[in-house]
């Protein structure tokens, strides 16, 4: 997989968060859930696969028993968060960890996204090469930000040294160091919590053709 830089030698890496435990569902693990005759981690882990964010790196913790076959048929890294039951911050942390200081800028993905199309990674991506004057870039649909988002270099170094420090607080201090990337994508702001959001997804995708039922 190549690496795609602008003059500046900017990259993007790419980390998704696959360890909550799903608590709004209930007993089932979204994560698991069917979608396009898949399970949504192996849909969401395939999108990251075949981006062109590199390195990249998935990180699991609950029912690692069930995820972690799933991404290791992908060819994508995985790393497991112990102590996953602290919040995403937490599986946030590990994953900038595991990718290093050498990833720079860093794509934060959610695994429960099932509408998100692999030309929004890309325009997300360029938009960094574009603007490398940003700590920050966010996709928004018809104005409203949604995910993933991309963390530049230097805030991921600050989230990796200060365990009190989280990703909400910089964008919220520092909103004049996010790009904002306008995307005709509705999937950036659809997630699965709950199985009413599920049944509304199954009931859209049987309406508009797309075959994720």
């Amino acid at each position: 997989m190549s690496v795609e830089s602008d003059q500046k030698g900017a990259r993007v890496a790419g980390l998704l968060l696959a360890a909550g435990e799903s608590q709004r569902m209930g007993e089932t693990n979204k994560l698991l859930l069917p979608v396009g005759g898949e399970p949504l981690l192996t849909r969401s882990v395939e999108l990251l696969a075949n981006s062109a964010l590199a390195p990249a790196v998935v990180v699991l913790g609950h029912r690692l028993e069930d995820s972690a076959p799933l991404v290791s048929r992908s060819g994508v890294p995985f790393v497991i968060n112990g102590d996953y039951r602290a919040g995403q911050q937490s599986s946030l942390r590990v994953g900038l960890g595991a990718l290093g200081r050498e990833a720079g800028a860093c794509m934060v993905m959610l695994a429960d996204l099932p509408r998100l199309r692999g030309e929004t990674l890309d325009a997300l991506r360029l938009a960094v090469q574009r603007t490398p004057d940003a700590e920050a870039w966010v996709p928004a649909y018809q104005g409203t930000w949604g995910n993933p988002r991309v963390i530049g270099a230097q805030w991921c170094d600050a989230l990796r040294n200060d365990p009190t420090l989280t990703s909400r607080a910089l964008f919220a201090a520092h909103p004049e160091r996010v790009a904002v990337v306008e995307v005709d994508d509705p999937g950036v702001l659809r997630d699965i919590d709950t199985p009413d959001d599920y049944r509304v997804f199954l009931e859209e995708s049987r309406s508009d053709g797309t075959g994720l039922h």
